[in-house]
């Protein structure tokens, strides 16, 4: 049976890990948001002929940057168990 992990905190550091874990879901809406405007952006700007292969490369790009994040965040959440 796994041991009670939020046993082992006291009410302000449970108030300060949930603040915090809070914090990185409105970031991670706000840039989700923010890629979308950025997107749009782009596809007005680039030529023509070159529009989706740059979208698709600017999209693979952000997909890599959630990948690193993911992985750098992970452990911030999950806990050291």
């Amino acid at each position: 049976m796994r041991p009670n992990l939020w046993a082992s905190f006291d009410s302000r550091e449970t108030r300060n890990i949930l603040v915090y874990i809070t914090g990185i879901m409105f970031y991670k809406l706000g840039i989700e948001s923010f890629n979308g405007a950025i997107v749009s952006l782009a596809a007005d700007r680039f030529e023509a002929a070159h529009t989706f292969g740059k979208i698709g490369a600017l999209n693979g790009l952000n997909q890599a940057m959630q990948v690193v994040g993911s992985i750098l965040a992970g452990p911030l959440v999950k806990g050291q168990a």
